[in-house]
């Protein structure tokens, strides 16, 4: 679970890098030569007046390419992650079952045959969620 919460704030730091927004002054140094800052106190006094001022939004990363080389590698690792969880879930199942087929077995009383009735209905619905989970996988995965 730790490292799913890693790769999701990874995945946000990686696809939503922060903003600069900044502006810059133009002006004219005394050899005519044109100067851009940031820092509106190294512009001369007299200038400042009719200073041209230039806003600036850009990442400090360069824009994502269309075909981002970590995103296959963050769903391919989740992938893995999802098949290894419901294969366990799977082999937990089996379990389950195989134990309530040794209830029904011993279900000889009215009380028992009601307890083996409850956990087959129990049974029945991680079953059919599991089956749910397993399709939405595959259509995933696909």
């Amino acid at each position: 679970m730790r490292q799913f919460i890693l790769y999701i704030v990874f995945g946000i730091v990686v696809f939503f890098p922060p903003t600069v927004n900044a502006d810059f002054y133009k002006f004219r140094d005394q050899n005519d030569t044109i100067i851009f800052t940031d820092d509106l106190s190294k512009v001369p006094e007299e200038q400042r007046s009719g200073i041209k001022t230039y806003q600036s939004d850009k990442s400090p990363l360069p824009p994502p390419r269309k075909e981002n080389m970590v995103q296959p590698i963050l769903k391919k690792d989740v992938a893995e992650k999802q098949k290894e969880w419901l294969i366990n879930e799977q082999n937990q199942l089996t379990q389950e079952k195989k134990k309530l087929l040794l209830l029904k077995n011993t279900a000889n009383t009215p009380e028992k045959k009601e307890i083996y009735n409850i956990n087959a209905e129990i049974l029945n619905k991680k079953i059919k969620l599991y089956k749910k989970k397993l399709a939405d996988f595959k259509n995933i995965v696909d």
